[in-house]
């Protein structure tokens, strides 16, 4: 993370009291709506803190009325809901925007939320397990269809395992309180967490606990993006750069000021506490920034590699994928002067 100036940092807080004092002012910007990437109807967790921290701070400083909506059993996912012209915006993992392109649905992806996978698989102390060679004769969990399961199955293929090789024990996907309890009484041995949820519970265990890291075996996935329908992009590029602009600055005010990301979260979630998110983002818990969004930009050796991962597997079989990103916004972006 680049390192601010004291000077820099006054100059910053200023900044943001005018434009958290400005949302409360004047005309209301272009209504504009953004699909989360949630389960069950809620918008919880530092995976959206710099959602709620842009919406709050700074869409309308860029001219956006912005609404966030959460996916969940009674609300539809991001790309159906960006698809069929309900929300202008999505978040969704990039191996799914990818399988959903080849599906037809031609998205196009305007910055990086996650620049790699937050995905990380979990185990207790006790099972003894460390690498995934350890996993052979265990039970290990698997949520189908979940951005987790592609990572899973690259890190298998890489180590050169079988699922014959263990017990997979198939989990619903969102109910993460009920998936930390089962994984402490022994009713599997390993969980596919993200550091955004469980990874900030599991400090609250009695027993202690190991996580495995994918990109320690050269498993390359990038993580959440943001997309748009191609027309909506082609048609609307003032706005679509506006929303870029809002989630950058939300982005980096999550990362400088993560409690700021806690208080923002407490009118959706009144229950959010500030260490979660904190922690979450690697304040005090040593989080890999390529983990958590700073920036947006593109890393294209990475999606080369999320690309090959996905088709050695058979979740896609198109190795080409740059017609569906423009990263013009963000680079755009980027050229501002800094204030």
């Amino acid at each position: 993370m680049k390192i601010i100036s004291i000077q820099r940092i006054s100059v910053l807080a200023i900044c943001s009291v005018v434009f958290w004092s400005c949302n409360s002012c004047g005309k209301k910007g272009k209504a504009v709506s953004l699909r989360l990437d949630g389960y069950r109807n809620s918008i919880t967790g530092a995976r959206f803190a710099g959602e709620v921290i842009g919406r709050k701070d700074f869409a309308r400083k860029w001219g956006l009325d912005l609404k966030l909506e959460p996916s969940g059993d009674k609300t539809p996912d991001p790309v159906t809901a960006v698809t069929s012209g309900l929300n202008d915006f999505g978040i969704i993992a990039a191996d799914k925007f990818l399988e959903a392109n080849e599906k037809g649905a031609d998205l196009v992806a305007v910055g990086v939320v996650n620049e790699l996978t937050p995905t990380r698989f979990v185990s207790l102390g006790r099972t003894k397990i460390r690498t995934p060679q350890d996993w052979i004769g265990k039970r290990i969990g698997v949520i189908p269809g979940d951005p987790s399961e592609n990572v899973y199955r690259s890190l298998l293929k890489k180590e050169g395992l079988s699922p014959t090789q263990f017990t997979e024990v198939v989990l619903p996907p969102g109910d993460y309180v009920y998936a930390m309890y089962a994984l402490q009484v022994g009713e599997y041995d390993v969980y596919p967490a993200t550091i955004f949820f469980e990874l900030e519970n599991l400090q609250y265990l009695y027993d202690s606990h190991r996580t495995i890291k994918p990109l320690d075996y050269d498993v390359v996935y990038v993580g959440r993006i943001y997309f748009a329908r191609r027309e909506f992009v082609r048609s609307n590029p003032e706005t679509v750069q506006a929303f870029v602009n809002t989630m950058a600055d939300g982005w980096k005010w999550a990362l400088y000021d993560c409690k700021r990301g806690a208080d923002r979260l407490k009118e959706f979630t009144p229950n959010t506490f500030d260490s979660e998110i904190c922690i979450s983002l690697g304040v005090g818990y040593g989080n890999p920034l390529d983990s958590v969004p700073w920036v947006l930009q593109f890393n294209y050796p990475d999606w080369d590699e999320t690309v090959a991962g996905l088709i050695a597997i058979g979740a896609i079989k198109n190795p080409e994928y740059r017609h569906y990103i423009d990263d013009s916004f963000i680079t755009n972006y980027s050229a501002i002067p800094s204030e």
